[in-house]
């Protein structure tokens, strides 16, 4: 089976060995990953990510934490134990979800309007 979308972080990667299918030792990372869902609130999962692709994307992205999103292509989704684990094909970094505001002289005029033109209470202002 396989899926892919946005998922987020639940900690930092960790760095293991992971047993191939050669029984071999190989190198490779395990991400705690959690997925919004409208009707259980967050599915928890394991992907595991085997090999220099990933060693390379760690190296390159050292500051990855709990909460940073990946868009990840997962195959061979399976369940082992009470969780469902998966191995990572592509990973990307997500583009943030809430960009911050511009930081134009126009923003800062726009900020001090709506301040400006905020709610009063019915006694009217406060001097």
């Amino acid at each position: 089976m396989k899926t892919s979308g946005v998922f987020f972080l639940r900690g930092r990667p960790c760095s293991s060995l992971i047993n191939s299918r050669t029984s071999e030792q190989v190198h490779g990372w395990v991400l705690s990953l959690g997925e919004r869902t409208s009707a259980r609130g967050v599915a928890c999962f394991t992907a595991i990510w085997p090999g220099p692709e990933a060693d390379r994307f760690m190296k390159e992205h050292p500051q990855l934490r709990a909460g940073d999103c990946l868009s990840l292509d997962l195959d061979r989704l399976h369940a082992t134990g009470n969780e469902l684990r998966g191995f990572v094909t592509r990973c990307e970094l997500a583009p943030p979800r809430w960009p911050e505001p511009p930081h134009t002289e126009g923003a800062e005029r726009a900020v001090g309007t709506t301040a400006a033109h905020a709610p009063q209470s019915s006694a009217g202002p406060i001097h």
